[in-house]
């Protein structure tokens, strides 16, 4: 499942007098004119996300997608949020929605909770191939420690493989997204 989201960091930006930076390994901020740095996580989210997200796939031509306010309010670590959908909003309508994934989830890298998550679901990927390679990268360090927490029972869940994919559907279903 690849959720098509996405508009107007740069509206945004221009009005702020600013541009997206990546500072210090990828971290989505803001740098203004005088070139003081705003950082990631005080990049508040659009007031508008879903208008500007239905805006973008009507522009790009896109298949209509689920607004995801209510699974990024649930999900997704708060600080993040506002990156992260600036950062989708922006993209252009080739754009890869993963890469705004990794850029704003590369300050969680080295996150100790992360790392340890990471290393269950790469190894749940190894036993069941079908587990979403996407849940391990960045994608998975954005994603809220409750969230990581439940996912990371399911990777140890016995049986056979539809079992686990089923405990993750219904982790990432109970936040309000789409699995």
């Amino acid at each position: 499942m690849r959720v098509v989201l996405c508009i107007a960091l740069s509206a945004a930006l221009v009005g702020c007098g600013g541009k997206l930076d990546t500072i210090g390994g990828g971290d989505a901020s803001i740098k203004n004119d005088s070139g003081v740095i705003i950082p990631g996580d005080a990049i508040a989210p659009p007031s508008n996300f879903c208008d500007q997200q239905a805006t973008r796939e009507k522009k790009c031509n896109l298949k209509k997608s689920t607004c995801l306010d209510t699974c990024f309010d649930n999900a997704i670590r708060p600080e993040a949020i506002g990156p992260l959908e600036n950062c989708l909003l922006a993209l252009p309508c080739d754009g890869d929605d993963q890469t705004c994934a990794t850029q704003v989830g590369q300050p969680y890298a080295s996150d100790p909770a992360f790392l340890s998550y990471q290393k269950d679901c790469f190894a749940a990927q190894q036993g069941c191939p079908e587990v979403n390679t996407r849940y391990c990268g960045l994608t998975g360090a954005l994603l809220t420690q409750t969230l990581r927490s439940a996912l990371d029972n399911c990777f140890f869940v016995n049986g056979p493989c539809d079992s686990m994919i089923t405990c993750i559907d219904t982790a990432i279903t109970n936040d309000g997204c789409s699995p």
